[in-house]
């Protein structure tokens, strides 16, 4: 219960209620991810490669890319450290070894690639799209009120587990 409320707590505190038009992740929306990482189930920890799948040919995914690359070095998920690598939709083999893959905005025609290389790694995107059509195992949508969106088919589908406390936090879908 104590993580849960550090939580919620750090999720307030971050000021998650930003205004957010697109399906792109925010700087607040990628802290909350540090946060969704942490409740795996086993935890991680140390090194854990965070893929970063984009497609270079659009310049808003590429853009997003690499706001998270930046972003992603600089976080913990718990007691693990992320070690972002960005990885073109056109190479999915470079996800190999990742524990996590981020999912840019603009990407809706790969999601089904994007799920099938993906076993035991959790998905997380900005795109509602992707999670309710069951490819992303998590969607963290800004908005005047944050939500923390799993979807039961890609988390099976995945094989990634986690605490249950995350069950508190999010709307399965």
């Amino acid at each position: 219960m104590k993580l849960l409320s550090r939580f919620i707590l750090a999720l307030t505190a971050s000021g998650l209620t930003a205004t957010v038009a697109s399906a792109q992740m925010t700087p607040d929306t990628i802290n909350a991810s540090a946060k969704v990482i942490s409740f795996l189930t086993p935890a991680p920890s140390g090194a854990v490669t965070a893929a970063i799948v984009y497609d270079p040919a659009n310049p808003a995914s590429a853009a997003e890319a690499s706001a998270m690359e930046s972003a992603l070095g600089r976080l913990n998920a718990g007691s693990a450290k992320l070690t972002p690598k960005k990885v073109p939709v056109s190479a999915l083999g470079g996800m190999s070894g990742a524990k996590v893959a981020y999912v840019t905005a603009g990407l809706s025609a790969h999601h089904a690639k994007i799920a099938g290389a993906g076993k035991g790694v959790l998905t997380i995107t900005g795109d509602r799209s992707c999670v309710a059509g069951g490819k992303c195992v998590v969607g963290i949508i800004g908005g005047g009120k944050t939500e923390i969106l799993v979807s039961k088919a890609a988390l099976g589908a995945a094989g990634v587990k986690f605490g249950s406390m995350f069950a508190m936090l999010a709307k399965e879908i």
